[in-house]
């Protein structure tokens, strides 16, 4: 599985007679399309900034970093937009709790430990601070949370569970 941070770029094309008028592509297979019958219904999708796509047949998983009209797809099919999930339901918990430390933030997953077993996860957590975001990867078997020097408690956190998808505090 990959995970791209890509800019969401997108140029006019205005004499190819395909169904995608506006195009991006990467040698990885991922693209950036806006079809002609979206168009015409009027229903253009807008992607915007910060939010989190999954293609389901790679599993690559990106985020946009600028907005832009068109349709994100990856191995020929839509990409799938992750909800922002922000209340904790059942016996799991994911929603990032937000704590001081000593030089900035410790988020932790859930009032309650996450489980972060080999195919259940925490893959990683976000801070989002104003518009300064970073980024903490972990593992199986490493402990669900993580230290932003520098970031305020007024900051936002997000993390992704490779079962549950995307939650936000």
């Amino acid at each position: 599985m990959h995970l791209i941070r890509l800019p969401l770029m997108i140029s006019h094309r205005k004499n190819e007679i395909s169904t995608t008028d506006l195009f991006f592509k990467q040698n990885i297979g991922f693209q950036c399309s806006v079809h002609h019958d979206n168009f015409q219904k009027g229903e253009r999708q807008m992607a915007k900034k910060k939010q989190i796509y999954k293609c389901d047949a790679c599993g690559n998983i990106i985020e946009v970093l600028q907005g832009g009209d068109g349709d994100l797809v990856c191995c020929g099919e839509d990409m799938k937009l992750f909800e922002e999930h922000s209340t904790d339901e059942g016996k799991e918990k994911h929603v990032p709790v937000i704590e001081s430390a000593a030089d900035g933030v410790k988020v932790k997953v859930g009032s309650n430990p996450h489980p972060m077993e080999e195919k259940h996860y925490i893959q990683w957590i976000e801070i989002i601070d104003g518009e300064t975001s970073s980024r903490h990867y972990l593992k199986p078997g490493e402990s669900p949370e993580a230290v932003f020097a520098g970031a305020s408690q007024n900051a936002t956190a997000r993390e992704y569970c490779t079962i549950h998808g995307l939650w936000k505090s």
